[in-house]
Formats: structure tokens, C-alpha cells, sequence
């Protein structure tokens, strides 16, 4: 019998965001589990800034953000700065130039941001589990149960009588994004499908999953922010 999962948050999706919020989590003592559904990761990377990769921009405030929720822009912006994010592509021996209205851009390729963040993930010891479909995120109890081929592989209860056991965990985040543009696009995870999208905008937003009741996991609402 193997020994039974165990995460302190799921990651759902290893884009920019995701991986970058893994390594942050993992970095801080948590273990953390990535689920990517795709066999490559960083698509959206890849093709940014023209295949050099806008990795920030020295003028991005939180009036260029919409949000129900202008405090919240205004705090995370503070917490983390263009600058923080500077040091670690210095860190890692990116080479970068500004264009116009404070764009800053890779001398090379995108490929190094990407490989950038996959080096944050490995030295934060994030598991990843890729290619890998989600097949549902429910509640149980306190923690979210994201259901997936491979908790069928790793359950430590071969007998269950679920296909697709649910790996538990006390936090979740998905980033798995809205509908990509038909020059990126690449197959939604079940977990995104099942949600009905509202009309989006570019938007900075937050969500207190853990405040949320579980009937709140199955709808997606705007006045769901905080």
C-alpha cells in the first residue's frame, strides 16, 4: 500500500501564474502539488512579446487593474513590485531590455522565462504531475478533493471504488485561465469546463476559498470577490 498523498495547496494549471505561485508556496515551506494538463507547458510564454517574453512593466500600477476590489490590487502590488520580479530574472542570468512605456523584454527568448520558473518550482521541491487532466474539484470537509487520473496511480487505497480518486488538499488554486485566442489555444481541463464564464476583461481579482461555501465551487459569480 503506498503511503497516502498529502499537499498543503494544489496548483491547477502551470502557466506564468501557476508555476509562479507554486515556487512562492513551495519557497515558504509548503508542499505543493502542480497539475498541468498539457504535455508542454508555458505556451503563452513562449509566444509573448513577439517570442521574447513582456515579463513586466516598470509602470504597472493598480489603476491600470480592474477589480471589484481596488484594495486588493493596491496591497498585492505593494507586496510584490516589477522590481522583485527583475531581481530573480537577474538572478538567473536573464539579460533584458526596455522598450516603450517601461516594457521590459528578454535580449533572447521566452524560453528562458520559462525555464526561469521551472528552476523556482524544482528548487521549492513542487510536485508536478504533467500531462495531467482534472476531472473535478469539490469540497470535503475543510479541504478541496481535485479529482484526476493520476490520484488513481498514487491512491493509497487501491481498493477504493472511485476510478479517479480525489488527492485532498487545504488550499487550491486554479489558473487555468479563460479561453486562450485561437493562435494559443490548447484544450481546457474538465475543472475549467464545468464552470460557466461570464463575459471577461483583463482583471485582477481575489477569492477567499477557504471563507467560500461549497455550493459557491460549482458557479462562478463576479460578487464572489472579495
Amino acid at each position: 500500500m503506498r503511503a497516502p498523498l498529502h499537499f498543503d495547496a494544489i496548483v491547477i494549471g502551470a502557466g506564468a501564474a501557476g508555476m509562479f505561485c507554486a515556487a512562492l508556496a513551495g519557497q515558504r515551506g509548503r508542499r505543493v502539488l502542480l497539475i498541468e494538463h498539457y504535455r508542454i507547458v508555458g505556451e503563452k510564454i513562449r509566444i509573448s512579446g513577439g517570442g521574447r517574453c513582456n515579463f513586466t512593466n516598470l509602470d504597472a500600477g493598480p489603476a491600470n487593474f480592474l477589480s471589484g476590489n481596488p484594495e486588493f490590487c493596491r496591497s498585492a502590488l505593494a507586496r510584490f513590485m516589477p522590481r522583485d520580479f527583475i531581481a530573480i530574472v537577474e538572478r538567473h542570468g536573464i539579460r533584458w531590455h526596455e522598450k516603450k512605456l517601461g516594457q521590459l523584454f528578454c535580449d533572447g527568448s521566452s524560453n528562458q522565462i520559462i525555464a526561469m520558473l521551472r528552476a523556482e518550482c524544482e528548487r521549492a521541491g513542487v510536485t508536478w504531475w504533467q500531462p495531467c487532466p482534472v476531472d473535478g474539484v469539490t469540497r470535503d470537509g475543510e479541504d478541496f478533493a481535485v479529482a484526476t487520473p493520476k490520484g488513481s496511480e498514487n491512491c493509497a487505497c487501491p481498493d477504493s471504488p472511485s476510478r479517479n480518486p480525489a488527492v485532498p488538499a487545504p488550499a487550491m488554486v486554479s489558473t487555468t485561465g479563460v479561453q486562450s485566442p485561437a493562435s494559443a489555444r490548447t484544450r481546457g481541463s474538465r475543472a475549467q469546463r464545468h464552470h460557466t464564464i461570464d463575459a471577461s476583461t483583463i482583471a485582477i481579482t481575489v477569492a477567499m476559498a477557504s471563507h467560500l461555501p461549497a455550493a459557491l465551487m460549482s458557479a462562478h459569480s463576479p460578487s464572489n470577490e472579495e
